[in-house]
């Protein structure tokens, strides 16, 4: 009698233990031939399964049928090397309940080889769905912060860029501005020093300009330099050749690794292209055009001279041009 009390107690324990875990306590097994089943399953199957320990104890598949099929292959690949590690597993899966309810449930389970080949499986499944939810609505907050982050980074780097081209561009001509070309003739002038290669420089000026403005407005004036400064760029093409507003109606063209001979060559092309572009310029006393007058100057760096010494010589050959009747080039050697 006093045995029957103890064990009767012994079970109400239990029975009080498994009630109050929070999650199912089961003892699952595996048997050689492939069958398997559930020896035992606490009562909060009802809580979480939606369905009577009864009924799992009777067949299993109704817990192997709720749990999705994705999951289900992946917990059947990875069990074997859990049962030849004899080690405690966990396993995050998905289920659909009868009432229809999606559910994430978190499985810890620990293998035991028997020596008739029976594999016994103890452990607790808990569901994890609160923290499924929070981790995707993190996850979706961490994309489109990502996704915004993103965004804003391109939009910068496009800000930046236009912040370069205004920094580095004429607004009128789109082509370099007079402090794109300091930097450059200066970056051009040690390359060269160090190469020993030639440079050459155009100063262009365009004839009569104030003539022109004041005869056509200063709107005609503005798209005068602007097919202008498109003559010299479809001209002066090379990759390190480089057009720039130097002032007013004054461009100049940087031409490395350009002896004299071709320099010349490249400021007639530029004086025939204006002229061809026939706009018509009545206060001019040398066409009808618009015509341009340039001085062409061309120098190995060395250390003996500088980039002002490459300007003046350019500047003094295009007042020379024009002193000598503007619409011509002249070369200093």
């Amino acid at each position: 009698k006093a045995t029957n009390t103890a064990l009767f107690r012994e079970e109400e324990h239990l029975q009080r233990l498994t009630s109050n875990v929070p999650g199912v306590i089961y003892r699952y097994v595996m048997y050689p031939d492939g069958r398997d089943e559930f020896l035992f399953i606490s009562p909060r199957c009802r809580e979480l399964y939606e369905i009577e320990p009864a009924e799992v104890l009777e067949n299993s598949q109704v817990l192997w049928a709720m749990i999705h099929p994705e999951d289900v292959a992946k917990m059947r690949a990875i069990a074997p090397e859990a049962i030849t590690s004899q080690q405690t597993w966990s396993f995050e899966y998905r289920i659909r309940t009868p009432s229809g309810q999606q559910k994430w449930l978190q499985n810890f389970g620990s293998p035991e080889s028997q020596s008739n080949g029976d594999i016994y499986w103890d452990g607790v499944v808990i569901d994890i769905t609160p923290r499924k939810y929070a981790e995707e609505i993190m996850l979706d907050y961490h994309e489109a912060l990502e996704q915004e982050v993103q965004e804003r980074t391109t939009a910068l780097v496009k800000a930046n860029e236009a912040l370069e081209r205004l920094a580095t561009l004429d607004g009128l001509t789109q082509v370099a501005n007079r402090r794109q070309f300091d930097q450059v003739i200066l970056q051009t002038w040690k390359r060269s020093q160090r190469e020993s290669q030639p440079v050459s420089l155009i100063l262009c000026d365009v004839d009569y300009f104030k003539r022109y403005n004041d005869a056509y407005g200063h709107q005609a004036g503005d798209v005068c330099l602007k097919c202008v400064a498109q003559v010299m760029k479809k001209i002066a093409k090379r990759p390190a050749d480089l057009v720039a507003r130097y002032g007013g109606e004054e461009f100049a063209i940087l031409l490395p690794n350009t002896n004299l001979k071709g320099a010349c060559q490249v400021a007639e092309q530029i004086r025939r292209a204006v002229q061809a572009q026939r706009l018509l310029h009545c206060g001019s006393d040398v066409s009808r055009f618009v015509t341009v007058s340039s001085g062409v100057a061309t120098m190995i760096p060395c250390p003996s001279h500088s980039v002002k010494d490459l300007i003046g010589r350019s500047d003094r050959a295009l007042y020379q041009a024009k002193n000598l009747g503007r619409d011509r080039i002249f070369y200093e050697s």
